[in-house]
């Protein structure tokens, strides 16, 4: 059996000892590439770092999720770091490319797999079957006898569970997806992903549908849990170094077309606002809610270099020309 890194840390701490590092990975690219396996993360996972801790590599598939690399060896799991690569004298791409290869060679291909359905579980962590939606054409392969495109769901990180999009029936896989998702410790996402012009994409990106309200459902509860997460850490951090910023919560509202993620700016406070759905403008004298993409155009705000999942700071209110664009894309019912 395969410890995770994060594994071996907490046995060590569950028996009062100091905690033990894994064995660093092999330090020449002949010896590593093998030992390659590409996994999805969280994108808090190995973010939550202190300046100079080692930076892992990822590749960002949507905000919440991302790609990273680890090297699979016989004690634990090592996570690709930019100290690895130089090491090495490769760049990201090699290394990515090789996790994939030694993924698909995990998990080619099979004529078997129309109309198979199911929860299949990494029990010993060296299959790698979460990883296998890297592998082009293996997601598809999938499709159901009826012609429903496959549902793929990694709530946590040794579990995929393989579904279809049949509006009768899919709500099922939603649901089974929260609860593992919610339930594990180490979660990954309990988001849809499927199959959209060859590529595997998130379900509540891949066009109307009726189950896309319960993928936009999916896609709030993992924003919401990450965002608590990155928020209790730089809370922390701003605390013990005296940095005198808000951090903004992550919060969920009826917006009249389900449940989706806010966060507000406050006239006057320096904030890291949150990636979400919508940003509430309050001041003493006017409250109102815009949809963040219209936030980010009409005040051009940029994301914080190295925040995942992103954050974007605030500094000033906006001026008053720009207040009265973004009160003319105000929600109906929060016009200030």
């Amino acid at each position: 059996m395969h410890d995770s890194v994060e594994e071996v840390w907490v046995s060590a701490e569950s028996l009062n000892l100091a905690p033990t590092p894994p064995p660093p990975p092999p330090d020449n690219w002949d010896d590593v590439r093998p030992l390659l396996r590409s996994i999805f993360r969280p994108a808090t996972y190995g973010s939550l770092i202190r300046a100079g801790e080692p930076v892992a590599w990822r590749t960002t598939p949507t905000s919440l999720v991302h790609e990273l690399v680890a090297v699979d060896m016989p004690e634990a799991r090592a996570i690709v770091t930019t100290d690895n690569t130089q090491k090495w004298g490769v760049s990201w791409d090699d290394v990515m490319a090789a996790g994939r290869e030694n993924i698909a060679g995990l998990h080619p291909l099979s004529l078997r797999m129309p109309g198979t359905e199911g929860v299949f579980v990494d029990e010993d962590q060296s299959s790698y079957i979460t990883s296998a939606l890297t592998t082009p054409g293996w997601l598809a392969a999938f499709v159901g006898a009826g012609g429903q495109r496959p549902l793929a769901f990694i709530p946590n990180e040794d579990t995929l569970i393989i579904g279809y999009d049949d509006p009768d029936d899919g709500a099922k896989y939603f649901e089974m997806a929260e609860k593992m998702y919610c339930e594990s410790a180490r979660h990954v996402s309990p988001q849809a992903f499927t199959v959209h012009g060859g590529l595997v994409v998130p379900f509540d990106s891949a066009g109307p549908h009726p189950l896309r309200d319960l993928a936009l459902r999916a896609r709030t509860c993992a924003a919401v849990r990450q965002y608590e997460e990155q928020a209790e850490f730089l809370k922390q951090i701003y605390q013990e170094e005296l940095i005198d910023v808000f951090v903004a919560e992550t919060m969920t509202f009826d917006a009249g077309h389900g449940k989706r993620t806010g966060a507000v700016w406050g006239e006057g406070v320096t904030t890291d606002l949150p990636e979400v759905d919508y940003i509430c403008f309050v001041n003493n004298t006017t409250r109102f809610i815009v949809p963040f993409p219209v936030v980010v155009d009409v005040v051009g705000i940029q994301p914080i270099p190295g925040y995942f999942p992103p954050r974007y700071r605030v500094t000033a209110w906006p001026e008053p020309k720009l207040m009265e664009a973004l009160r003319f894309h105000a929600l109906p019912s929060a016009r200030g």
